[in-house]
Protein backbone atom coordinates (compact mmCIF):
# COMPACT_ATOMS: atom_id res chain seq x y z
CA UNK A 1 0.00 0.00 0.00
CA UNK A 2 2.96 2.60 0.93
CA UNK A 3 4.07 1.55 -2.92
CA UNK A 4 0.96 1.93 -3.99
CA UNK A 5 0.27 5.50 -2.26
CA UNK A 6 4.19 7.00 -3.52
CA UNK A 7 3.80 5.78 -6.86
CA UNK A 8 0.16 7.59 -7.67
CA UNK A 9 0.84 10.36 -5.07
CA UNK A 10 -2.24 9.68 -3.53
CA UNK A 11 -3.58 9.31 0.08
CA UNK A 12 -4.48 5.69 0.54
CA UNK A 13 -6.86 4.86 3.99
CA UNK A 14 -5.87 0.89 4.50
CA UNK A 15 -8.83 -0.91 5.85
CA UNK A 16 -8.53 -4.64 7.17
CA UNK A 17 -10.08 -7.00 9.25
CA UNK A 18 -7.45 -8.96 10.54
CA UNK A 19 -4.35 -6.75 9.28
CA UNK A 20 -3.06 -3.46 9.97
CA UNK A 21 -5.07 -0.30 9.22
CA UNK A 22 -3.83 2.82 8.94
CA UNK A 23 -3.75 5.64 6.67
CA UNK A 24 -0.83 6.53 4.58
CA UNK A 25 0.36 9.72 2.46
CA UNK A 26 1.78 10.94 -0.96
CA UNK A 27 4.91 10.76 0.64
CA UNK A 28 4.49 7.45 2.32
CA UNK A 29 4.35 8.31 5.74
CA UNK A 30 1.84 5.68 7.68
CA UNK A 31 -0.17 7.45 10.08
CA UNK A 32 -2.56 6.44 13.01
CA UNK A 33 -1.82 2.79 12.58
CA UNK A 34 -4.28 -0.04 14.15
CA UNK A 35 -1.99 -2.38 15.21
CA UNK A 36 -2.54 -6.71 13.80
CA UNK A 37 -5.55 -8.47 14.96
CA UNK A 38 -6.90 -5.41 17.65
CA UNK A 39 -10.32 -3.15 17.57
CA UNK A 40 -10.89 0.15 17.38
CA UNK A 41 -11.87 3.21 15.13
CA UNK A 42 -9.14 5.56 13.48
CA UNK A 43 -9.83 8.94 11.60
CA UNK A 44 -7.88 11.66 9.67
CA UNK A 45 -8.77 14.34 7.57
CA UNK A 46 -6.98 13.43 4.15
CA UNK A 47 -6.59 15.66 1.29
CA UNK A 48 -7.78 14.92 -2.10
CA UNK A 49 -5.51 15.14 -5.00
CA UNK A 50 -5.68 15.00 -8.48
CA UNK A 51 -2.79 15.60 -9.82
CA UNK A 52 -1.67 12.19 -12.25
CA UNK A 53 2.51 11.20 -12.10
CA UNK A 54 4.25 10.03 -14.81
CA UNK A 55 3.85 6.18 -13.54
CA UNK A 56 0.19 6.88 -13.64
CA UNK A 57 -0.72 8.33 -17.56
CA UNK A 58 2.54 5.97 -18.62
CA UNK A 59 2.27 2.66 -16.88
CA UNK A 60 5.56 0.65 -16.86
CA UNK A 61 7.54 2.30 -19.11
CA UNK A 62 10.80 1.15 -18.46
CA UNK A 63 9.83 -2.15 -17.95
CA UNK A 64 8.48 -2.36 -21.58
CA UNK A 65 11.53 -0.85 -22.98
CA UNK A 66 13.69 -3.17 -21.02
CA UNK A 67 11.54 -6.15 -22.53
CA UNK A 68 11.91 -4.79 -26.02
CA UNK A 69 15.65 -3.92 -25.77
CA UNK A 70 16.36 -7.40 -24.44
CA UNK A 71 14.46 -9.09 -27.23
CA UNK A 72 16.03 -7.40 -29.44
CA UNK A 73 19.29 -7.97 -28.30
CA UNK A 74 18.57 -12.22 -28.44
CA UNK A 75 17.69 -12.03 -32.00
CA UNK A 76 20.70 -10.15 -33.01
CA UNK A 77 23.04 -12.53 -31.14
CA UNK A 78 20.39 -15.42 -32.85
CA UNK A 79 21.73 -14.14 -36.20
CA UNK A 80 25.20 -13.05 -35.52
CA UNK A 81 25.92 -17.00 -34.34
CA UNK A 82 24.14 -18.09 -37.60
CA UNK A 83 26.18 -15.87 -39.76
CA UNK A 84 29.69 -17.21 -37.58
CA UNK A 85 28.22 -20.76 -38.13
CA UNK A 86 27.74 -20.44 -41.81
CA UNK A 87 31.34 -18.84 -42.72
CA UNK A 88 32.61 -21.59 -41.01
CA UNK A 89 31.46 -24.45 -43.23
Amino acid sequence: AVLRAVENRKWIARCAQTGISCFIDPLGNVYSELPYDSKGVITKTIIPNNEQTFFSKNGDVIGRTGFYVGTASLVLCLINYAKKKKLKR
